[in-house]
């Protein structure tokens, strides 16, 4: 029984915290569209929650998580000025790539994650800036660009965001649950010096994850619901 509260205990904490919002505002905050609202508001942070599940799981920490979100921003809507493909490929590219080195150093040198990716955020951080021209710039992403849906569409009246999230929460859970790889995610969070006796892949599963919460963060402003970015949201994502 305390096992199962304690594994419930977000899920309680959620539903308390409702209650408590319907009691205190009454059919302000107990309505369709309010409830609509924060779900597509939220939906970034539920598909960066599903990379940094993979990487916390494997005994990792990642410091970078802002200011690759910042950059991401800043990449999507600077690439769209060459059309949606290169808005949306730019960031995946970018900062997969940034979490395929980090994950590099980690697994195969051995170097503390506290470490690298306490220098991930501040490369990130100065990438945002340059791009932006130190935050000077703002780039918009136009109206025609078909990307723009994916902040702001709806599809069956569920906001793009919102199917977004949570099929990435299904890839994500189907990944860690029923693949060899997230196996060994687990089991290199368990004992790393286990699961690299047993050939579990430490090395290989612990650069993917990285990449995993690299790729995770791209999809942020991408569901983003107002998708565009730049000097602004670099200047209060990376000063913060």
């Amino acid at each position: 029984m305390t096992s199962l509260i304690q594994r419930s205990a977000a899920a309680i904490v959620l539903v308390v915290v409702v209650l408590l919002g319907v009691v205190l505002f009454g059919s302000k905050f107990a309505s369709t569209a309010n409830f609509a609202n924060l779900a597509v508001s939220s939906s970034f942070l539920a598909i960066v929650a599903v990379g940094m599940t993979f990487v916390i799981i494997s005994g990792g920490i990642d410091l970078s998580v802002g200011s690759m979100y910042a950059l991401a921003a800043v990449l999507a809507a600077y690439g769209s000025q060459w059309g949606s493909f290169v808005g949306i490929a730019l960031p995946l590219v970018v900062c997969g790539g940034l979490g395929l080195v980090q994950g590099t150093l980690i697994g195969r040198l051995g170097m503390p994650p506290f470490i690298i990716t306490l220098a991930g955020l501040l490369f990130a951080r100065g990438l945002a800036f340059k791009v932006s021209d130190n935050g000077n710039k703002t780039y918009l992403i136009e109206e025609d660009r078909w990307m723009k849906v994916l902040g702001q569409g709806r599809w069956f009246g569920v906001g793009i965001p919102v199917v977004i999230a949570l099929a990435v929460f299904a890839a994500g859970m189907v990944l860690l649950n029923r693949t060899r790889f997230g196996q060994s995610v687990f089991a290199i969070g368990g004992s790393e010096e286990a699961a690299n006796l047993s050939a579990t892949g430490l090395v290989s599963s612990r650069i993917f994850a990285s990449v995993a919460g690299g790729t995770s963060l791209t999809c942020m402003p991408l569901a983003s619901s107002s998708l565009r970015a730049p000097a602004d949201m670099s200047r209060l994502s990376l000063r913060s």
